[in-house]
């Protein structure tokens, strides 16, 4: 190659013709001023892309933070507190009829059960009179059931506070005319704090059926 040749060559990679970027005959390349442009450009734009996305991550992030905040709120009592205790249906008003404790064999001391012999009731009705009631110096609830000797349940009630009572009730069926012996005032007693189950007591009696 002649020195005309090694000017051409010089001025050919000056006005860009030759290999981009090659500086100093290594195999190294550097990229071409405009196509590192065309890069950087593309750069900016992903950026923006990004950032978009970071704000539509964050902005549900925040949606998913408020919705569990207020499904806590919510939810707390049902969840944490009191409401995971069984819902208490009682009846009965504050009771200032006769009142009798049963003095016979019972499975609990510390509960004071009221006692009967008998039970009068009307034939052939289902609306019946009573005398039925939790004393007040108990500290449980009372549900109370009247049943036939052979197991039929006549009546139930709800929890009957202490200090309360029933001077009426509803039977599943009326009874005719005469005594039913054996039958079960069944006496079922519950704390008042959580509804545990406590000791109760199964007072055997008799039904007279008048007419």
């Amino acid at each position: 190659m002649n020195e005309h040749d090694d000017i051409d060559a010089l001025a050919a990679l000056a006005d860009g013709d030759g290999p981009a970027g090659r500086s100093d005959g290594s195999d190294r390349t550097v990229p071409a001023d405009h196509a590192g442009g065309a890069r950087h450009g593309g750069g900016h734009r992903d950026g923006g892309h990004g950032s978009l996305w970071r704000r539509i991550v964050g902005l549900l992030l925040v949606i998913i933070v408020a919705a569990g905040g207020v499904a806590v709120g919510l939810n707390w009592n049902r969840w944490f507190g009191d409401d995971d205790k069984p819902v208490v249906e009682t009846e009965g008003e504050a009771w200032t009829g006769n009142q009798s404790t049963y003095t016979g064999k019972k499975n609990t001391d510390t509960i004071d059960i009221p006692g009967f012999d008998a039970i009068t009731l009307k034939a052939g009705a289902t609306t019946q009179a009573v005398n039925l009631y939790n004393p007040e110096q108990n500290t449980c609830y009372f549900r109370i059931t009247l049943l036939l000797a052979d197991g039929t349940q006549l009546w139930q009630s709800k929890m009957i506070a202490p200090g309360n009572g029933l001077h009426e009730i509803e039977l599943t069926q009326a009874l005719a005319e005469g005594e039913y012996q054996d039958a079960v005032l069944k006496y079922e007693c519950f704390s008042m704090d959580d509804q545990t189950q406590l000791n109760g007591s199964d007072i055997k009696l008799t039904l007279k059926v008048i007419a």
